[in-house]
């Protein structure tokens, strides 16, 4: 301070002088934190906050610039408050998170107060069992229950394990399991529970059905079957090792046995069913506790009885019951009978109602009607037909020719009855008997009987009688005077017939003389007499004419001396009797085309004169075979000459050559002294060869043809089929790519053509790689005839994953001690639809929603989350994708500004591959993520440093062997150009980083 004196007289004359004042200042500023929580934190102390995530009213103290006071005795003093935020690995550093804050007052003259004090975010309280299951008591077979447990942690996941420690107990099957159950975080607190398991072997064997017959029944269940029906079924007759197991945890297998017991029998009424069979399977094990499987089978009966036959009307004296017919049980009889007002004064009528009831109470129910007795016959009269209102016993004569039989429903509506009191029946019935014409005057006499009978038996009778006459003559079929035959055998025989009685027939033959010696003339009378003495007389002239001579059965061509078809003989026409045959030789000798021929002249006559001739050909010194020949159109349409008579065709031509072969009709036949020669045709497989480029495979068709002589010829082709030895294996698919779980169908194997005899299919699958891909090689063989294989393959790459299949884990900025925070991700490549599993690798409880989906909900405390994401698509392809989720304080600077470790270090940036290594989004805004691949898991460290090379972000990860992904806070970073450097002991790795607002 600069102090200016000036002293001045009467007359004005004034004198200054300047004094400098110098103050010093050597007192410090005055820091106050108004916070409770901060206001006696000292200088260097460590403040240490028991993380409490879990309890969502618990907000971390943070320290705010509003809560620090500053003074100063000289004036105002200015201040700085840095808080840097170090993230922690609990089992190894102590804390989550540790705050390093530094405050900083300075006055005007340089005084300073410096407090510095760190706050670390720790875990130091063990999880808390919530749910604990009690001591129990279990059978062997329930050891590896598991039981209902958990438990939860102030500020993590609570990760559950058990141990089970073993007691031996006194008696053999029993003993103790001690059961420790460790509840441990993060962090490494720990709380223990043990349960005590005290097992004991108080249950029976397990029966177990080991027969189909049993499926679908349970113990304890009812079948049920109806009476009539095989009630017991046949597959419980077998051994009951058969069809149950007994298995018992403790002691092993025990022998089953099988029981059926009736019981409820006869008392449906009560029971509801006419009889139930129980069926008990029974096992003990080794002490003595059974087990007992057991079902019932309960025989019903839901049918009413059935009415088998009901007289709809009966007489009121009538004590006969309907037939009624109930095959499970007895039937009870009873029927209630209601007046009804009759046409008859004299009785009464009623309807009749039965019920039929069984022994379960099944009933069905009929009606009658019941009509009274006034013992009086109903009135019958002729009312319809030829004979309508005859009287009673009246007698009818009717000639046989003017009567027809009469059936009996028309006999019926001849008659009318009337009864005015009941219900009745008519019936007609027929008696015929046989008459004398002569002592009785009829032939036959029919007696028509109806009956009328009402429902109480009271019956009337009605008689008429018809007596047939016969006055006329029997007649006769055939009754022609003249026939002509040309054999005795077929002259008709004649019958005679009578209207009505039997006829007796006489007849009279005798040969006549005829002028023609080939005819024979017969006059035949015929005599019939019926039973009345009436007589018919037919008279007839046969003619029979044998002009057809005898059959000659002999060979028309032979050679001479050959006796090979027998001795040639005749039959007569009319009788196939043997006639007389004779032979006469010509001495002509016939010229034949080097051979000759004489004729045989065969001569047979019957008795009638009548002559037939044969002429048969003898050949004699014939030794010329006939001649065997194709046709011109055969030869023309395959192109080839007798003198080379070879056919070369293609496997596709072969078949339709053969098929006109078989015809027969491509090859001619002459002979010089035979006609109709046969003709035998053979097919032989001559060889098979191969060439450098064919199939050649030579067949031979022959014909035959020989003469009665005995002269042969032949006629021979070679047919040559020609196709490549190499068959076509166009049908072989080409190879192709497949991933993962995707399948390739097999072809259906294809036909083989001429000239092949096997193909063969086989599947080779080749050792797989180390990363699970594989080849699949299909291989189809042919054969062809000369042995010769050929191969055709179809290569399948099974590749294990897809490589197109890739994801990245989308994770926006989040805060510790937070919850509903949405992670995304980004799916690209693969086929069909994708799925999705999603894992906290260091917390599953911090996965609140969206399991399944490409969108997860997940909460937070203060550690880094490490996020894992395994997506499939539709072939089973899969890609993982893998992130660091780390969390920011809310309101304190993330940022690492340790200058001391920091600040001289110089990075060199290496070059590598392309892809392995990426920032992303870049340039960014408020978060980086960084991608990276790594040969093998470790420690890495990852630094993002300004254009100074200070270091403003450093952080350490656990990296896992393959991709990793870390996503880092760039929110209170300046804009610039900044460089990210991620090291360990064998990488070191720097990217530009350009950061916006």
């Amino acid at each position: 301070m600069t102090r200016t004196w000036t002293a001045t007289d009467e007359c004005g004359n004034s004198t200054s002088h300047v004094q400098t004042v110098t103050v010093q200042d050597t007192t410090k500023p005055v820091l106050t934190i108004t916070d409770p929580f901060f206001a006696n934190v000292e200088n260097g102390q460590t403040l240490v906050i028991q993380c409490r995530a879990m309890d969502k009213d618990w907000e971390l103290p943070t320290l705010l610039d509003s809560e620090i006071t500053i003074s100063d005795n000289c004036g105002t003093p200015t201040y700085t408050m840095t808080q840097d935020v170090l993230e922690g690995t609990c089992s190894e550093n102590g804390y989550f998170k540790k705050i390093v804050v530094k405050i900083k007052v300075t006055d005007l003259c340089y005084n300073e107060v410096n407090l510095n004090f760190d706050i670390l975010v720790v875990d130091t309280i063990a999880p808390v069992f919530t749910r604990i299951p009690e001591d129990v008591t279990v059978s062997c077979e329930e050891i590896d229950k598991i039981f209902e447990i958990s438990a939860t942690d102030e500020c993590e996941c609570a990760y559950i394990s058990s141990k089970d420690t073993t007691i031996a107990g006194g008696l053999y099957g029993n003993y103790t399991i001690l059961r420790t159950y460790t509840a441990k975080d993060c962090c490494g607190n720990f709380s223990t529970y043990t349960q005590k398991i005290y097992v004991v072997d108080r249950s029976g064997p397990e029966l177990i059905s080991i027969s189909s017959y049993l499926n679908g029944i349970t113990n304890g269940d009812t079948l049920t079957r109806s009476c009539g029906e095989i009630e017991i079924p046949e597959w419980l007759h077998s051994d009951a090792s058969k069809l149950m197991t007994a298995v018992d945890a403790c002691s092993g297998n025990a022998a089953v046995w099988m029981d059926v017991k009736l019981s409820n029998q006869d008392a449906c009424w009560n029971y509801g069913y006419l009889k139930l069979y129980t069926v008990t399977f029974n096992a003990v094990d080794d002490h003595g506790n059974p087990s007992v499987f057991m079902f019932y089978i309960k025989i019903e009966d839901k049918t009413p009885p059935v009415v088998r036959y009901i007289e709809e009307t009966v007489c009121e004296t009538d004590s006969t019951y309907p037939f009624v017919f109930d095959n499970c049980s007895e039937i009870t009889y009873s029927f209630v009978d209601e007046p009804i007002s009759g046409s008859c004064p004299q009785t009464t009528d009623y309807i009749r109602t039965w019920t039929f009831s069984d022994a379960c109470g099944n009933t069905s129910y009929a009606t009658q009607y019941v009509t009274g007795n006034d013992h009086k016959a109903p009135v019958m009269s002729l009312v319809d037909g030829p004979f309508k209102g005859e009287l009673n016993g009246s007698v009818f004569k009717v000639k046989c020719s003017d009567w027809s039989e009469v059936d009996e429903a028309t006999l019926l509506s001849w008659m009318g009855a009337q009864d005015e009191c009941d219900i009745f029946k008519t019936v007609v019935k027929t008696f015929i008997n046989n008459g004398d014409c002569i002592k009785d005057g009829y032939s036959k006499q029919i007696n028509y009987v109806w009956f009328a009978t009402d429902n109480c038996g009271n019956t009337s009778q009605f008689s008429l009688y018809i007596q047939l006459i016969d006055d006329e003559k029997p007649y006769f079929i055939p009754n022609a005077a003249e026939i002509y035959v040309d054999c005795e055998s077929k002259i008709p025989m004649v019958r005679a017939y009578d209207n009505c009685s039997s006829v007796d027939l006489k007849v009279e033959s005798y040969q006549v003389e005829s002028n023609d010696k080939g005819v024979i003339i017969y006059n035949e009378k015929y005599i019939a007499v019926d039973g009345c003495g009436n007589s018919a007389v037919l008279t007839r002239k046969v003619y029979v004419d044998n002009k057809k001579g005898p059959i000659i059965y002999a060979p028309e061509v032979v050679c001479e001396g050959d006796a090979g078809n027998g001795k040639p003989y005749a039959l007569d026409y009319c009788s196939n009797k043997p006639v007389p045959l004779k032979g006469e030789k010509s001495d002509k000798i016939y010229e034949c085309d080097g051979g000759k021929y004489y004729e045989v002249t065969y001569t047979a006559t019957d008795d009638f004169g009548n002559t037939t001739t044969m002429i048969q050909r003898v050949i004699i010194d014939d030794r010329q075979a006939p001649s065997l020949a194709f046709s011109y159109d055969f030869m023309a349409k395959y192109n080839f000459s007798p003198a080379n008579p070879v056919i070369e065709v293609s496997s596709e031509e072969f078949n339709t050559l053969v098929n006109a072969i078989g015809k027969d009709a491509y090859v001619e036949v002459l002979d010089n002294c035979s006609v109709a020669i046969p003709i035998v045709k053979t097919q032989e497989l001559l060889d098979t060869y191969c060439d450098e480029k064919l199939i050649h495979t030579d067949y031979h068709f022959a014909w035959t043809a020989t003469d009665v002589c005995g002269n042969s010829s032949g006629l021979n082709l070679i047919v040559k089929m020609s196709t490549s030895k190499v068959p076509d294996m166009s049908f072989v698919p080409k190879d192709t790519t497949v991933y993962c779980l995707s399948k390739v169908p097999i072809i259906a194997t294809p036909a083989l053509t001429c000239g092949f005899v096997k193909i063969d299919t086989k599947v080779v699958n080749e050792t797989p790689k180390a990363n699970g891909d594989y080849d699949e090689v299909r291989i189809w063989t042919i054969e062809n005839a000369c042995g010769e294989r050929y191969s055709a393959s179809q290569t399948i790459h099974h590749l294990n994953n897809d490589a197109s299949l890739s994801c990245s884990i989308i994770a926006p900025q989040v805060f510790c001690n937070s919850s509903e925070n949405i992670i995304n991700v980004d799916v690209t490549g693969g086929s069909g639809e994708y799925t999705y599993y999603w894992e906290v690798l260091n917390g599953s409880c911090h996965i609140i929603s969206g399991q399944g989906t490409s969108q997860l909900k997940i909460s937070i405390a203060f550690k880094t989350l490490q996020l894992k994401l395994t997506v499939a698509d539709a072939n089973g392809c899969t890609s993982e994708c893998l992130v660091n989720v780390p969390c920011s304080l809310e309101g304190v600077d993330p940022l690492v500004n340790d200058q001391d470790n920091n600040q001289d270090s110089q990075y060199k940036v290496n070059s590598l591959s392309a892809g392995d290594y990426s920032l992303r989004p870049n340039p960014t805004t408020e978060q980086v993520t960084v991608e990276f691949a790594t040969q093998k898991a470790g420690l890495i460290k990852i630094q993002i440093m300004d254009q100074l090379g200070k270091v403003v972000l450093m952080k350490e990860i656990e990296a896992v062997k393959g991709f990793n992904s870390e996503i880092l806070n760039t929110s209170k970073f300046v804009s610039g150009i900044y460089y990210v450097v991620i090291s360990s002991t064998s990488i070191l790795h720097t990217m530009r980083l350009i950061k916006m607002n």
